[in-house]
């Protein structure tokens, strides 16, 4: 495997390349740990970038600096200044500090090295666990099965180490799917009564959604979006269809719910890693999403419906 490098990042500026970086260490951060949050970027953000524990209680903190050259005295200080502004933020806001992580895009020279583990020695007596993710954990996280989808984000110009695979399908616990919601009332008015399938579909989806926001996975979320696009043009195509099949006056189109899902069976069977790595459960999902966004529905009023619902 060729070695990751970030100068790629560089090519629309040093201010995208910080803001690249900063997601990738959030993104990164999630694939290897549980849990984990971020900050919105914002003044005073804490010295946070990505983070898991409670801002009620206690924080292992990620710290991003994008310094793709060296770590000279001016990045020393900026170092030093996030790591005080972190401790600041804990002490104002009342929560404890386990540990504090920087992430650096490059690897450290024995004279960085040496101010660091100085650094990091005076640093004791706050009894934070500090930790270096230099260039050479990168690339090792990166090498992952868990990071495919970070490797694939932020480095689609390297071969992928691990073929891409669709995320597991999960059962929708209890209460994360219920009856006012507009997809589920869309189903019912269209006489579908057997929704726990459906459910499941839904659930999945949103599930696939937030993680790939959460690890802001840009390219894929663009992917996910022309996805649901893509699907609401097929539901509007058999919609049509299926309106003037049917006589007028009749509310219920009969059939339309299983053509369109039979259609998605279809592009899924003929392509499955396209636009991503997907799961038949996830694909139907995201056209469950795109009726409870009240883009599509199973009757010919299916926006009344949604009218009623947003009212």
């Amino acid at each position: 495997m060729p070695d990751v490098n970030f100068n790629h990042f560089l090519q629309e500026g040093d201010a995208a390349a910080r803001v690249r970086f900063d997601s990738f260490t959030l993104a990164l951060v999630s694939a290897a740990r549980s849990n984990v949050r971020g900050m919105r970027p914002a003044p005073g953000d804490w010295g946070i970038d990505a983070f898991i524990g409670d801002l009620a209680d206690s924080i292992a903190i990620w710290q991003a600096k994008f310094f793709p050259r060296d770590v000279g005295e001016s990045q020393q200080a900026q170092i030093r200044e996030s790591y005080a502004s972190a401790k600041k933020a804990a002490s104002a806001h009342e929560y404890e500090i386990i540990s504090w992580t920087l992430v650096l895009p490059i690897v450290l020279s024995p004279d960085e090295r040496k101010w660091w583990d100085g650094w990091v020695a005076r640093q004791k007596g706050d009894g934070i666990a500090i930790e270096l993710w230099e260039l050479s954990t990168l690339q090792e996280l990166l090498r992952s099965p868990d990071a495919a989808d970070v490797r694939a984000e932020y480095f689609p110009h390297l071969d992928p180490v691990h073929p891409p695979q669709p995320p597991p399908v999960l059962p929708a616990p209890p209460g994360a799917v219920t009856q006012d919601m507009l997809f589920v009332k869309q189903l019912q008015a269209a006489g579908l009564t057997e929704l726990e399938v459906a459910s499941e579909q839904f659930y999945n989806a949103e599930i696939l959604e937030r993680d790939l926001a959460d690890k802001r996975l840009e390219r894929q979320m663009a992917a996910y979006k022309g996805l649901r696009a893509d699907m609401r043009g097929t539901w509007a195509d058999r919609y049509q269809h299926h309106c003037g099949a049917t006589p007028q006056g009749e509310d219920r189109l009969p059939g339309l719910h299983g053509d369109v899902m039979e259609r998605i069976d279809t592009d899924h069977q003929a392509q499955p890693m396209h636009p991503l790595p997907l799961t038949r459960t996830h694909r139907k999902g995201v056209m469950h999403q795109v009726v409870d966004g009240g883009e599509a529905g199973w009757t010919r009023g299916y926006r009344r419906i949604a009218e009623d619902h947003a009212r």
